[in-house]
């Protein structure tokens, strides 16, 4: 049986990881992708691009959300966003790894004040190059996928762009949604919640705060 290929990104740095270590899982078998925050969740937290191009949500409690399928925004499929902005504390240095394993991380710069971080996540077909704003950071470029049912090329960008005053006001006033854990589950998990980008309604994460593991 032909084993999953992960690939690994952190927010902050490795002396002051602001989240625990993303995984992007690519089925081997299927060419499905998924994004988990966490390895002792496993399949129990992720949020999945399926080769059909049905796109999912699903929380430790079990509920699944669907979200919108990839678009296609100029010469590529973006398929999801994560919104994130900078958390006051960072977590404890990050053990969970083997030093190898810490090595392959691509490191996600926080954002300075008044500024929030982008990730998109993308899919474009084999051949095509992958245009990016001057500004973005290129994390992955080229990790082998399937959707839509044809073989593509999965990617992992960041950019930095200005909070707008309502975001300031959103995250101001607008507690983070905690998720359903389990009991035995340390640590705490919270999001702001799952959205749409208002500009062209590709599935968003926005990204208040995510702690878990550390008390």
């Amino acid at each position: 049986m032909a084993k999953n290929k992960t690939y690994r990104f952190c927010f902050g740095s490795p002396k002051k990881p602001l989240t625990p270590i993303w995984r992007v899982v690519v089925s081997r078998k299927k060419g499905d992708v998924m994004l988990m925050p966490h390895k002792e969740l496993g399949n129990d937290f992720h949020i999945s691009f399926h080769v059909s191009g049905q796109c999912h949500f699903r929380d430790p409690s079990g509920e699944r959300t669907n979200l919108s399928p990839p678009r296609l925004i100029q010469d590529r499929f973006i398929a999801f966003r994560f919104f994130f902005r900078k958390l006051n504390n960072p977590l404890p240095p990050i053990v969970e790894e083997s030093p190898r394993k810490l090595s392959e991380i691509k490191w996600i710069e926080a954002p300075a004040p008044d500024m929030k971080t982008v990730v998109e996540f993308s899919y474009r077909l084999p051949g095509q190059k992958l245009h990016m704003p001057h500004h973005a950071k290129i994390h992955y470029s080229d990790i082998p996928a399937v959707m839509f049912k044809k073989s593509m090329l999965f990617a992992v960008a960041s950019a930095q762009e200005k909070l707008t005053p309502k975001e300031k006001l959103d995250l101001a006033i607008t507690g983070p949604l905690k998720l359903g854990l389990p009991k035995d589950y340390p640590g705490k998990a919270y999001f702001t919640r799952i959205s749409r980008t208002p500009e062209d309604g590709v599935g968003a994460l926005l990204y208040e705060e995510f702690s878990l593991g550390h008390s």
